[in-house]
């Protein structure tokens, strides 16, 4: 992963009060973004490498240094959301949801450590909670320079991005270093959503077939949309579209406009960040 900067010659610092900010911790990438919210319009996008697979104090380390080189993240923003991009949420259905229970609901399916927050997004459109732990201490961190930020896990964003874009029965898969979320629509409404453990693009493929499988949906037939990191034309987008002719790069929705210098960078590679920018 690079560092990336990307900016329109109007971002103006000193508009900061009518921009919105939207940041991203990834795996390998610590990203972020500002809307313009007078146009819809993205000015700004920069991407500071990272690494996450070590230890927390490195983690936090080097963030602390990305905070103190950058010049943007400290300004006074209209709004901050904060999205971490990992594996490690659980959707639960919006009935059986209570908040005293979210940490012992989140401990069913992986190990909480002592300095985990936990956090949920509220899912009306798919009639369910996300729940996510967050480590305090990387949110001590950009709290110090970033202030009143919002909290959603990705698969949150994507949920509600890929519900409001169905019009049909179709699949929609958001593949990431380690791992390949998949979710089944049918015209707005949540059929299925799933984050697997993925290592390639036979893993992608055979994960996106398991869930059409399961969904009585015909491989050759259904509309499959890919985002994150997957490149049109590559050796991994052409074996998908062997086994699935309808495969397609998931577009950006139309509400929102970017800069010129952003055609630089494929824009499904950041899409649920740029969608991130929408969330109330």
């Amino acid at each position: 992963m690079q560092k990336i900067i990307l900016a329109d010659e109007t971002f103006d610092k000193h508009q900061a009060s009518s921009y919105h900010l939207s940041i991203q911790l990834a795996p390998d990438a610590f990203s972020f973004c500002v809307l313009d919210t007078v146009r819809n319009k993205y000015i700004l996008l920069k991407q500071y490498p990272i690494k996450t697979s070590v230890n927390e104090d490195v983690i936090c380390d080097q963030l602390s240094d990305i905070l103190k080189e950058d010049d943007i993240l400290g300004l006074c923003f209209a709004k901050c959301r904060f999205m971490v991009l990992n594996n490690m949420a659980t959707l639960v259905p919006e009935k059986f949801f209570e908040v005293s229970k979210a940490k012992s609901i989140l401990e069913l399916n992986r190990m909480l450590n002592d300095y985990d927050e936990i956090h949920y997004n509220l899912l009306p459109e798919a009639g369910a909670v996300q729940l996510f732990p967050v480590s305090s201490n990387i949110l001590n961190v950009i709290r110090k320079t970033v202030k009143q930020i919002t909290l959603y896990h990705h698969n949150s964003v994507f949920i509600n991005a890929s519900l409001a874009s169905s019009s049909a029965a179709e699949i929609h898969a958001f593949i990431s270093s380690g791992f390949i979320d998949v979710l089944a629509t049918d015209k707005q409404k949540l059929l299925s959503n799933t984050m697997y453990t993925a290592k390639n693009e036979n893993d992608w493929l055979y994960y996106i077939v398991h869930t059409l499988k399961k969904q009585n949906m015909d491989a050759l037939t259904t509309k499959v949309f890919v985002s994150g990191d997957i490149i049109s034309g590559s050796a991994a987008f052409e074996l998908l579209k062997q086994y699935l002719p309808e495969l397609r790069i998931e577009k950006l929705p139309s509400k929102y406009s970017f800069s010129y210098t952003f055609s630089a960078l494929p824009c499904h590679n950041y899409l649920n960040l740029y969608n991130l920018g929408f969330c109330a």
